[in-house]
């Protein structure tokens, strides 16, 4: 609690105990949320909520969908806005984008080498196995995952990256900084992402940016789950429809099968996006259709 905060007491008058564990997580509380949800949600029959959804006008399905990936969208600004306050602009890039290399198994071990080797110090190294062997190897967890997910090969993919572009956060918040407000605010995903050139943006944040050291999947990952809440924290712009209408990323099938089966994305008008994913995955958690 702050200094100026009453402190809370017994109704004896006994001031209480205060534990502060926030400081000390090494990821958010979201971010804890979220692996807590997919956890269980591999554990249960997604009828459960595919059913109520159903019977609900279509339009309310998505209109649900849009306020609960609002809600996601606040919470990773939120975290964002305390990474750069407490970081620095590119620090905090550096940050996060080492979180989202190590996908949700290995987020934690990433950070821990994120915050004890900074952005200039991994940007005159090429030696990315020095940093996966610093870890104590009891901290990563590899099994089920695929070579290229390995997280020492995504070490060799950032410090590919540091070798071509060292400086790659200024670029970003200068181009991402700028996009384009859409004319209207009640576009749908297609019409979103033609008027605003969406897949362009893309390319270019894979090609240039980034300098092609990302594909497939991961690019977009990386987009929602750290581009953009950082420029948009950084700027007070409001990129939410960027982030809401921009392509899924890395999902759980789950994710894909429950939206498919509530008839919300038609591969067309409205395709599969990170916001109608986010917003799913706010529903699991709070196991709360309204």
């Amino acid at each position: 609690p702050s200094p100026s905060q009453i402190p809370t007491r017994t109704a004896g008058g006994r001031m209480l105990h205060t534990i502060i564990l926030l400081p000390l997580l090494i990821q958010d509380i979201e971010t804890y949320a979220t692996e807590d949800a997919l956890l269980n949600l591999a554990k249960r029959d997604q009828l459960d909520l595919v059913s109520p959804m159903l019977e609900k006008p279509l339009s309310e399905r998505r209109a649900i969908l849009h306020r609960k990936g609002l809600l996601r969208w606040r919470q990773k600004m939120k975290f964002a806005r305390q990474r750069v306050q407490r970081s620095g602009w590119a620090e905090a890039c550096h940050q996060f984008f080492l979180e989202v290399l190590g996908y949700r198994r290995n987020r934690a071990p990433m950070f821990s080498i994120a915050v004890s080797f900074t952005l200039e110090q991994m940007s005159a190294s090429d030696q990315p196995g020095s940093y996966y062997y610093r870890q104590q190897l009891q901290k990563w967890k590899l099994a089920g995952i695929r070579p290229f997910n390995h997280p020492k090969v995504r070490l060799e993919q950032y410090i590919d990256l540091l070798k071509k572009n060292s400086g790659w956060p200024g670029p970003l918040l200068e181009e991402l900084g700028v996009l384009p407000a859409p004319a209207n605010d009640d576009l749908d995903t297609y019409a979103f992402r033609k008027q605003t050139r969406l897949p362009g943006i893309r390319k270019f944040i894979q090609e240039k940016l980034l300098s092609g050291c990302l594909g497939g999947s991961r690019i977009d990952t990386m987009v929602c789950d750290a581009l953009l809440p950082l420029v948009a924290a950084e700027t007070g712009r409001d990129l939410f429809p960027y982030w809401f209408h921009w392509y899924g990323g890395d999902m759980p099938e789950s994710l894909a099968m429950f939206l498919k089966d509530s008839e919300v994305t038609d591969g067309r008008q409205f395709p599969a996006c990170n916001g109608y994913n986010q917003g799913a995955l706010q529903i699991f958690i709070e196991e709360d259709l309204r």
